[in-house]
């Protein structure tokens, strides 16, 4: 059988991501929107029409807010290499989306550690009103506002993903090709934090033959992890899992073909053509193929570094 990805409850997916952008992982925190008027008093609903920005078409983000403001909202801070989201595990509430050339972490002192705040005068509204289908962003911008995350009941934020951050905030601010950088050295020290479990074998006849750092490639989306080779399956890893299944298994019976592709004009990808259960069969309908065609669900591509790590993975090498 076919192991997929099960996607775990929640708005946020790989698609809420701009192009060409990666994932990075999250933690549970609880938001509290710290917006302030111009002269930086905290804003109530009293005093809306005063806040920074308001004028400049932040009502969208006022009006999600205001019954909230000052007050800590539970939901889950996910990091990417461009962006800081924040999903509220109401669905009542957008995500909201900080882009991290825009943010200004507020690093503080040592009492503040549990914390983390940022300053932005620009965020995105993605799927608002409690509707999962609209993917339309709301822009909102004005003068800088700040936000403040916090850990959830006594545990502070995790040091490691507030040093993650802190890293793509200086990495956006520094370039693209310090964000690349940034972004490929955390991807590489988490893989080697987290190494293929043995335990995710289907039986104890299966062994590992190879296994290769590579990226996922579907439409619209592009996903880190680690490609392994067994006796009896393929196994995909991601380095940052959005699932509740932490890989994805695909028998080696059951791949039809597989063939090499090109990336960005590099001839250095794989494409996988996987029989799915009810396709593949020879069909008799007048003037049909002789073999159901496969969809997208049963392809799978991956990138990897060189043409040469890719024919060592296929070789087993």
């Amino acid at each position: 059988f076919c192991t997929l990805l099960v996607p775990m409850p929640g708005r946020f997916s790989l698609y809420c991501l701009s192009d060409g952008d990666e994932y990075l992982g999250d933690v549970a925190v609880r938001y509290v929107p710290c917006l302030a008027d111009r002269k930086g008093a905290p804003a109530t609903p009293s005093n809306l029409a005063r806040v920074a920005g308001l004028e400049a078409g932040s009502s969208a983000y006022v009006q999600a807010f205001q019954g909230s403001l000052g007050e800590p909202i539970e939901g889950w801070l996910r990091l990417s290499g461009r962006s800081l989201f924040f999903e509220p595990s109401s669905d009542a509430l957008p995500i909201v989306s900080f882009p991290l050339a825009n943010v200004t972490l507020n690093r503080g002192d040592s009492n503040e550690e549990p914390a983390m705040g940022i300053k932005t005068n620009k965020l995105t509204l993605q799927l608002a009103h409690g509707k999962h289908h609209v993917h339309v962003p709301d822009h909102v911008a004005g003068a800088a506002i700040d936000h403040r995350f916090v850990g959830v009941g006594s545990n502070p934020l995790p040091r490691t993903f507030v040093s993650r951050v802190m890293v793509m905030v200086d990495a956006n601010a520094s370039g693209v090709a310090q964000r690349a950088q940034a972004l490929h050295a955390i991807q590489e020290g988490c893989e080697s934090a987290v190494p293929f479990s043995l335990s995710w074998l289907a039986s104890a006849l299966e062994s590992v033959v190879t296994q290769m750092p590579v990226h996922r490639i579907a439409p619209l989306t592009q996903e880190r992890g680690r490609l392994v080779l067994t006796t009896k399956a393929l196994y995909f890893q991601p380095t940052f899992a959005l699932s509740s299944v932490p890989f994805v298994r695909v028998p080696i019976a059951d791949i039809q073909r597989l063939a090499n592709r090109r990336v960005d004009f590099v001839d250095r990808a794989i494409e996988f053509a996987v029989r799915e259960h009810g396709l593949g069969h020879r069909r008799h309908d007048k003037g049909a193929s002789s073999a159901a065609p496969f969809s997208a669900d049963s392809l799978f591509f991956f990138r990897f570094a060189t043409a040469q790590e890719r024919n060592a993975f296929v070789t087993g090498r």
